[in-house]
Parts: structure tokens; C-alpha cells; sequence
């Protein structure tokens, strides 16, 4: 299902499929195409995917020194990066028996380390 919409000259969008104004500020004149990813669109979906990440690592608190956690495996002593974790502490409220919990966000290893071992020593390091 395809749903296409017109930004109003206020920059407000309206919503072609309920007719109302949903609120979504756009550029006037500005029109758009919202379907499922196609095969054809498989390339342009994996390069905003990528934007989509780069972005995101500029907001990460393991990245930018704050109160998250990250690991950095690298290939020998000060070899280049081959592997990385990146977790984060939690605290919930006394309610529930378990307060403090990890959470582990994400886990990236270069293809040529998969397979040696590598994430489980980096999550096993998260762990401690």
C-alpha cells in the first residue's frame, strides 16, 4: 500500500489517507511516497539505514562519554578495531525484585573475526 501526501503552504502536512493534518512539519510544496520497500528501493533503504546508525552514534552515551558503556576489541595491541559491544545500566523502580539490569545494545564484529569467539569475550567483559 502506497500513500502519498502534499505538504500545505503553512508547512503543516495533511494526511491524503484520514484527511486530517497530522502535524508533521514539511516544506511547502513538498510531496511524498510512503510504500513498502521494494527490491529496487534495497539500495537506497540500506544507505539511509547507514545514515540512519551514523546518526544515532552521535547520540550514544557509550560514545560521547556519558553514562553508557563501550568496548573496543582491536586486532592485537593497538591493531585496528575489529570488534565492538556497546550496553547500558538501568535502574527501575523498587517495585520490581529486580532493580539494576544491563542492558546490551548492541554487539558489531568485523566478518572475518565471526565465528573465533570474539563477541562472547567482549559480552562476557560487559558482564563483569
Amino acid at each position: 500500500m502506497s500513500e502519498r501526501g502534499r505538504a500545505t503552504p503553512g508547512g503543516v502536512a495533511s494526511c491524503p489517507r484520514h484527511g486530517h493534518m497530522d502535524g508533521r512539519i514539511a516544506a511547502a510544496g513538498s510531496v511524498w511516497d510512503i510504500r513498502a520497500i521494494e527490491p529496487g528501493d534495497r539500495a537506497d533503504a540500506k544507505e539511509l539505514f547507514l545514515k540512519l546508525h551514523t546518526y544515532n552514534a552521535g547520540l550514544d552515551r557509550a560514545l560521547t562519554g556519558g553514562a553508557g558503556m563501550g568496548l573496543l576489541a582491536r586486532e592485537g595491541a593497538g591493531g585496528r578495531a575489529v570488534g565492538l559491544v556497546l550496553a547500558a545500566m538501568h535502574r527501575d523502580a523498587p517495585l520490581w525484585a529486580v532493580r539494576d539490569w544491563l542492558e546490551l545494545e548492541d554487539v558489531y564484529i568485523e566478518p572475518a573475526w565471526r565465528g573465533t569467539g570474539l563477541a562472547a569475550a567482549l559480552v562476557a567483559r560487559v558482564e563483569e
